[in-house]
Parts: C-alpha cells; structure tokens; sequence
C-alpha cells in the first residue's frame, strides 16, 4: 500500500500527513499509519510529541504515544509522563505503556501515583505492567499496596511487576501468602 511505501522511503514531508491520518476512527488504518511512522524511528519523534501535546483529537495522542513507546524514544518521556494525566483513559493507558517500553526509570514516581489513583482500572493494570517493566525498586511499596484493595486484574499485574524485581520483593510476597484472602496466595 502507499503507507507502506511511504515508511519504507522514510521521506520526512510524509510524517505530516502520516499523523494526520492518526485522527481516523478505524483501528486497522491507525494501525498501518503507525506501522510506517514507527519505520521513521527518531525522525518522526519531534512531530509525534508536538501531536501528544496538542492534538485536540484522542485517536491522534493515543497513536502518538504507542508510536514513541514502540520507537523508544528518551526524548518523550516527559511528555508522556503530562499525558498520565490526559482527560482520556485511552491516552493515559498508551502513556503508561509507552513509558514501560522505553524503561523510564524518571516516570516511575507518577507511574505510581497512576497505579494507587486512577479512577479507571484498565489504566491501573497498564501502570502496574510499566513499573513492571522498568523494573525499579522503589516502585515495590506501590505494587505491595496495589495487592491489597484493587481490582483483580490490577492486582495480578502488580504481582508480576513485583515478580520482576526479584528477591528485594520477597516481604512483599510473604505477606500475601499471610494475607490470602485476597485470592493472590495462588
């Protein structure tokens, strides 16, 4: 297809309209669209965060910021780190991956907060999955806590999170095992 085509050329005057087409409401177009800009790697960088910021248009943030997380982009951690805070569950859930992929020992502190106080579970489980990822340890008191009063789903993400970091978690996991009726001793 021409998309293809124009992120196997990588001529940066496509990045422009490649974004704009991120607006779409079809999956399978977003999908295409951010297939070629990721082919763009950091040359699509500056125009995808300039669109993570101030795009009035969800589908047009959450793409961006799959995009920068795929690419891993350094450059967009602080801005994905505001888009924890975007108005729309879809964006904040692709921040908090994106900021997973790209390992942002610098989001773990709002990665946190995200995990223990976003009002929509789907977004808890993905910070969870991220702090998982990066794989600090001063998330562990976060995950701990998010074994204890959040949903299932949550819950199960922070367990491997905490899985992740090792034996520094092993107190975490004794006192789930004491603590089994919150359905996590398995």
């Amino acid at each position: 297809t021409a998309i293809r085509s124009l992120g196997q050329i990588k001529d940066s005057r496509a990045v422009v309209y490649l974004i704009e087409g991120l607006g779409s409401n079809d999956p399978g177009l977003g999908q295409l669209l951010s297939d070629a800009l990721i082919a763009f790697g950091a040359q699509a960088t500056e125009s995808l965060l300039e669109t993570l910021q101030q795009s009035k248009n969800e589908n047009q943030r959450f793409w961006s910021a799959r995009i920068l997380g795929a690419i891993k982009s350094s450059n967009a951690v602080l801005p994905l780190i505001m888009a924890l805070k975007d108005h729309s569950a879809k964006v904040r859930d692709a921040a908090a991956n994106a900021l997973g992929l790209i390992k942002a020992v610098l989001a773990v502190r709002d990665l946190k907060e995200t995990l223990l106080h976003d009002p929509v579970p789907n977004v808890r489980e993905r910070a969870a999955q991220a702090l998982g990822l990066i794989a600090d340890e001063t998330a562990i008191g976060a995950l701990g806590q998010a074994l204890f009063g959040l949903e299932e789903q949550t819950r199960r993400r922070a367990m491997e999170a905490l899985a992740a970091m090792g034996t520094k978690a092993a107190p975490i996991f004794l006192e789930t095992l004491s603590r089994s009726d919150q359905g996590l001793a398995s």
